[in-house]
C-alpha cells in the first residue's frame, strides 16, 4: 500500500468512527428486537408478508449485524481513547 493510500485509508476510517460514535446502536438493537418481537400481535398480515420476503429478511439481518459490528467498534475507540488518556502525563 502506498503512502497516499495508508493516508486516506486512514482518515476515511477515522470519519466513519465520528459518524459511529453519537449513534445509539444498543437502542437500535432493542428497536429491532421489539419489532420482531410486537409485529407478529401488532400486525400479523404484515409482519408475515415481511417475513416471507427473503429480500426484506435479508435486509433486516445485513441491519442487525452491520448495527452489532458498528456498536463493537464505538466500544474500541471508547477503550483506546481512555487507554490513551490513561497513559499521558498529568
Amino acid at each position: 500500500m502506498k503512502a497516499q493510500d495508508y493516508a486516506a485509508t486512514l482518515k476515511v476510517l477515522a470519519e466513519v468512527g465520528q459518524m459511529l460514535e453519537p449513534l445509539d446502536l444498543v437502542g437500535f438493537r432493542h428497536a429491532i428486537e421489539r419489532a420482531e418481537a410486537v409485529g407478529p400481535v401488532v400486525d400479523p398480515t404484515l409482519y408475515r408478508r415481511a417475513t416471507r420476503d427473503p429480500v426484506a429478511r435479508l435486509e433486516l439481518e445485513m441491519a442487525k449485524t452491520t448495527a452489532e459490528l458498528a456498536r463493537r467498534w464505538q466500544q474500541a475507540r471508547i477503550d483506546a481513547r481512555a487507554k490513551l488518556m490513561e497513559s499521558l502525563p498529568r
